[in-house]
Formats: structure tokens, sequence, C-alpha cells
């Protein structure tokens, strides 16, 4: 499969989920607008001096600052970002020092690792998405910008860091979504026994 399908396959669905089914509020518009910039600037390529990186890797950084900001607990989500960034440089200096010790496909690796660190960081869904994307996206910048001096010329953004992210973000909707569920399954559950309990008096 090519690299930025997968990219082009969940923005659209997020947009989709976020245009026609979400409340109309400025979040909805926020986040279909973040979300479209995003998919138009993914071929677009900026050069400066020797750096050569996508129009989707700065659209996506000011979108997810913007989330960001809307936490409460600034401080300590941005704390958590720091984490999520220097957690995904390490495992991209770690494929390249150590590649026989990756298990499992990269894209899968990086999706588990860093949706379930993301999820363990912060308990609401926006939070999580926010401090996801920051970090994968800063990790990224600081690798880059890392290797390149040693000869390692990349497009920072390039299409298969955006599949990988937009992986992640999925994955991170598929936690909420079946954490949300739990939750009312447990509920439903409770009322009902406490229904049959009444009943049996």
């Amino acid at each position: 499969m090519a690299s930025g399908i997968l990219f082009y396959w969940f923005s659209w669905t997020l947009w989709i989920i976020a245009t026609f089914f979400m409340k109309k509020n400025r979040l909805r518009t926020f986040l279909a607008a973040w979300i479209l910039l995003s998919i138009i600037g993914s071929y677009v390529y900026l050069e400066i001096v020797t750096l050569t990186f996508s129009l989707s890797m700065i659209i996506l950084l000011l979108g997810s600052i913007v989330l960001l900001t809307r936490n409460k607990h600034l401080f300590y989500h941005t704390f958590s970002a720091f984490t999520v960034m220097i957690g995904y440089a390490g495992f991209r200096f770690w494929e390249i020092l150590s590649p026989i010790l990756m298990f499992l496909p990269k894209g899968i690796l990086i999706t588990i690792i860093f949706s379930l660190l993301s999820s363990i960081l912060a308990n609401n869904f926006y939070s999580r998405l926010s401090i996801c994307i920051l970090g994968m996206l800063a990790g990224e910048w600081i690798y880059q910008m890392t290797v390149i001096p040693f000869g390692f010329m990349e497009i920072i953004g390039e299409p298969l860091f955006l599949d990988h992210l937009l992986s992640t973000i999925l994955f991170i909707s598929f936690i909420s979504i079946a954490h949300r569920g739990s939750n009312v399954l447990v509920v439903t559950i409770r009322n009902l026994r406490e229904r049959f309990r009444l009943q049996n008096q």
C-alpha cells in the first residue's frame, strides 16, 4: 500500500464525522477546518536551507497547540506532550540502532505504544489527542534535525509519518469509544441488578 493512503482515508473519515455528526459549535468548526487544511497541505512541501518539510506538519502543529491550550491543567498536559515527544524521538533512534529488536512492523508498534501512552497520561479524549499529536510532531522534528547532519536527508512529515500519526489518532478514538461503551455497560448492569433486587423484595 502506498504511503499516505491511510492518512487520506482516516482524515476524510474524521472530517466526515466532525462535519456531519458533531454538534454545531466552535470546536466542530475548528476540527473540520483543521483536518481539511491538513489534507490540503499533505503534499505541499516547503524548503528552508537544507530542510524540506510538509506544510501539514505546520498545520497539525499549530492546531495541536490550540487544542492543548483548551485544557485546564496546561502545565501537566504540556509536560505529557514533552514525554510523548521524548518517547517518539527515542523510538526512531532505537529503530536505527537496533532494527533487529523491532518484533512487529514499525507502524503497528508506533500506533500501539503512543496511543496507550497518551491514554495513560490523559483522561479526556481531546487531551489525549492534543498531547499525542504535539508530542509525535515534535519528536519527529527532533529526530530529523538530529540525523540530517549525518547525511540522512528525509522529508520532515513524509506521507509514511502522517500514516502512523493518523493510525495512532484512530486507535486513541477506538480506546475512548471502548471506554465509554464499557462505562455504559457497567451502569446498565448495575441498574438491572438494582431493579431485580427491588422486584425480589
